[in-house]
């Protein structure tokens, strides 16, 4: 290695250990994420029925600025992460606030799914609140989505992300229940076993929630006995088709990944013989 080269690495090292470098993104930092909290706000100020274009660009411009800021620090996830339950609050104070399906409803979900590309869904389900209100209020959202609308999927897409962590809940669904036996009401585990249906069918990036949400679901104790066996009997049958879900093999891959291996071991030899199968035909007509 060359002298100038052996001096040039050190001089790099030198400023990778500078203290005063690190004091410098700290603060940089704080400031960019004050204005983070500071463009969610700004959302409040909009008119929920208004939607015409000069509205449409403002909020355009909030999302791209918002989603400029963090994407400065994606190479540096822990300081996101530092923040991300203030950015949160943020959010979930604009969507309770606001008109389901209005513009600030949706461009506050539209915020959060660019926190979650940014930094990954983990990092923010772990802060995502999932007290007991929040499962059915969750679930009245969800329904009051139109699956067809191609704008709005990342409103759906997080809906579905935080009814999956809300649907942990450890008490027991019926409790959720109207009391009455007579009721015509669907309870609470048919609406959610009717969203995991609807949006498994999904073609857009709302199957990923969708499946995580089906895993937690149907690994529940008290939902394993009651239908994982319907589940993945439907599963089976959809993945025989010439054209397989893609949501339901996310689905059933994720279920396998975080339900009880007692549960799950009744299936596994038929997960495995349908793979096999699958993967000879691709193999037989790549032959062909």
């Amino acid at each position: 290695m060359s002298e100038l080269s052996a001096k040039s690495g050190q001089q790099r090292d030198e400023d990778t250990d500078d203290p005063n470098e690190l004091v410098y993104s700290l603060d940089t930092f704080e400031d960019d994420s004050r204005q983070c909290v500071d463009l969610i706000r700004q959302l409040s100020s909009f008119d929920d029925q208004n939607n015409d274009e000069k509205c449409m660009r403002e909020v355009e411009r909030i999302c791209e600025r918002f989603d400029y800021l963090i994407s400065k620090w994606q190479t540096n996830p822990k300081l996101i992460e530092s923040h991300v339950k203030q950015f949160l609050e943020a959010i979930i104070e604009t969507v309770t606030t606001s008109a389901v399906n209005g513009i600030r409803f949706n461009a506050a979900f539209q915020l959060m799914h660019r926190l979650v590309s940014c930094i990954g869904p983990k990092s923010v389900c772990r802060s995502l609140p999932t007290e007991v209100f929040w499962l059915t209020k969750l679930m009245d959202w969800c329904e009051r989505q139109s699956p067809e609308d191609y704008k709005t999927w990342p409103t759906r897409a997080m809906l579905l992300l935080w009814l999956s962590m809300a649907v942990k809940t450890p008490f027991h669904l019926r409790k959720f229940d109207a009391k009455d036996e007579t009721s015509t009401q669907k309870t609470i585990t048919e609406r959610i076993y009717a969203l995991i249906d609807a949006y498994l069918k999904a073609t857009d990036k709302c199957i990923d929630s969708a499946a995580l949400l089906s895993a937690n679901f149907f690994s529940r104790p008290d939902i394993v006995d009651q239908l994982l066996s319907r589940f993945m009997n439907e599963s089976f049958q959809r993945l025989l088709q010439s054209e397989p879900s893609l949501g339901h093999v996310m689905a059933v891959g994720v279920l396998f990944k975080v339900g009880d291996r007692q549960d799950i071991n009744p299936y596994a030899h038929r997960v495995i013989e349908m793979s096999m199968n699958r993967l000879n035909g691709y193999s037989n007509r790549s032959r062909v």
